[in-house]
């Protein structure tokens, strides 16, 4: 495996459980992830979707070109650019998709549809990665899910645009668990940093022509929250991929469900949206199941050191 970053290195001197590590990356990527989705919100209601999304990316790689110049073009010494290049195809196809459907619906909503996904992942970290899925992350995941189902139960009887939404949506789900298992497999062998150097550059270029086609010149503020967007969403990239370095792909799982929490606090605080009784109770189980996946993987790493 490639050599840490400074800052995970320092994160390692001060938690030495990985799981642990990767559980607390994946926890606050997913309060990070969800201040980007409530600022992309805000401005695909005034800007065209794809042009908010190239913004976004852009404004992405100009924050990252500072940390690549110590070392250069070495950041992009890589032998995996095809894996690169196809986590790219896969990510762009599914935020595309993400991008026009969250000016439809709710962020609470958003998070819930999406979480399907780790259904996804799992599933892949054990059929393509190899991974040991255990039955406490079945059990962990599952129950999460169940958490979403009771959120999204009563949203079901939605309005035309908001149901395209959450077509959308859906459609999306498969492909970012794809991106995010592609991501798994490039840590084995590339650094953070190179591997968020080649998703700001692809993303950016795979973005540019769909935001030229429907181009509408930003205001200044319109600039400042795609920047602000941008910072969010690479702070959140680096955590979630120095998470997947830390620990199982499976083990993190029932973390990203806690990010309905977040996204609910935020639709309140952001949009006036406050959450229902089915969200609280949805909300509970999820945040139940993190816990409890937490616990049984702190417990487990510990017991598998000590018989080392």
């Amino acid at each position: 495996m490639s050599a840490a970053s400074a800052p995970e290195r320092l994160v390692e001197a001060l938690i030495p459980n990985p799981v642990v590590r990767g559980l607390l990356y994946a926890a606050l990527a997913g309060v990070i992830f969800q201040l980007m989705n409530m600022v992309v919100r805000q401005l695909t209601l005034e800007l065209p979707p794809l042009v908010v999304s190239w913004l976004r990316w852009t404004f992405g790689f100009m924050l990252v070109l500072p940390l690549f110049l110590p070392v250069g073009l070495a950041v992009a010494r890589t032998r995996q650019f095809p894996r690169h290049l196809l986590r790219s195809g896969f990510h762009a196809a599914a935020y595309t998709m993400w991008y026009l459907a969250i000016p439809l619906i709710s962020l609470a909503e958003a998070a819930a549809i999406s979480f399907s996904g780790p259904i996804f992942v799992t599933l892949g970290a054990a059929l393509v990665l190899g991974e040991q899925v255990t039955a406490r992350r079945w059990v962990a995941v599952l129950v999460g899910f169940l958490g979403v189902l009771v959120v999204l139960a009563p949203k079901l009887s939605l309005g035309i645009s908001a149901s395209i939404g959450v077509l959308l949506l859906l459609a999306s789900v498969p492909l970012v668990a794809a991106s995010n298992l592609t991501v798994k497999y490039l840590t084995r062998a590339d650094g953070t940093l190179t591997i968020l150097f080649w998703q700001n550059v692809l993303a950016s270029l795979l973005f540019l022509p769909m935001a030229l086609w429907f181009w509408v010149t930003p205001s200044p503020l319109q600039l400042a929250l795609a920047l602000l967007a941008a910072v969010f969403g690479t702070t959140a990239y680096w955590l979630i991929t120095a998470s997947y370095r830390a620990a199982d792909i499976s083990a993190t799982q029932s973390i990203v469900f806690l990010s309905i929490v977040w996204a609910t606090g935020l639709d309140w605080v952001a949009f006036g949206k406050q959450p229902d009784l089915w969200t609280i109770a949805g909300a509970a189980i999820i945040v139940g199941a993190a816990a409890f996946a937490s616990h049984r993987e702190a417990k487990a790493t510990r017991a598998a050191a000590k018989v080392a």
